[in-house]
């Protein structure tokens, strides 16, 4: 009987293996011969499932973004509105070393969308999105009576998520500074000095 080969999860295997050789190494030192001794293939064999680097950059980068979001989802489903807010807000940090490695996928990802068309529109379409799921709960909030029902929710949105990619990047760089403890104390504080507090 032929053996099935579960396609989608050698392909997540291997933009895990990406996720590690960016954690360990940087951009630089992402090539298609260190994924593959990362994963324990054959260069052959990477290629087989993605052409370019780019290509498997793009999908690592992917779909480590579909599972943050699906993180987010989970950390905002035990909570409402405001509360809600806050979670996701934490979720979105440097708290845990997984935590971590998604932001560095991240960070990696950046400067690929300054020069490529199309990693720019696909960075584009989730700053988008993850805006958008930020003024939800905000919305949520307003017409619920936690939040004024005049405040202009999408540009809170872009507010809280230009200070949490800040937060990210400082978290990287000086994570002696940024612990877990100081960067929760800093999203509250700033929740709370722009009304957005669920306290």
């Amino acid at each position: 009987m032929p053996k099935i080969v579960a396609h989608e999860e050698r392909r997540a295997a291997l933009a895990e293996a990406v996720w590690r050789v960016v954690e360990t190494d940087g951009l630089e030192g992402l090539t298609m011969r260190r994924i593959a001794r990362e994963a324990s293939w054959s260069v052959g064999a990477v290629a087989h499932y993605f052409p370019t680097k780019d290509a498997l950059l793009s999908f690592a980068h992917k779909l480590a973004m579909d599972r943050e979001t699906r993180r987010y989802q989970e950390q905002a489903a035990a909570f409402s509105r405001l509360a809600a807010l806050e979670a996701v807000a934490r979720a979105a940090v440097c708290l845990t070393p997984d935590d971590r490695t998604s932001s560095l996928v991240w960070l990696a990802f950046l400067p690929r969308a300054t020069c490529r068309e199309d990693f720019r529109v696909a960075q584009n379409r989730e700053q988008t999105e993850w805006r958008e799921f930020l003024a939800a709960f905000m919305r949520d909030a307003a017409q619920h009576g936690e939040l004024d029902r005049h405040i202009d929710c999408q540009l809170e949105a872009v507010l809280l998520a230009t200070f949490l990619d800040g937060l990210v990047v400082q978290a990287l760089l000086e994570p002696g500074d940024y612990t877990p403890a100081r960067q929760v104390q800093l999203i509250g504080a700033y929740l709370e000095g722009r009304g957005l507090s669920g306290c």
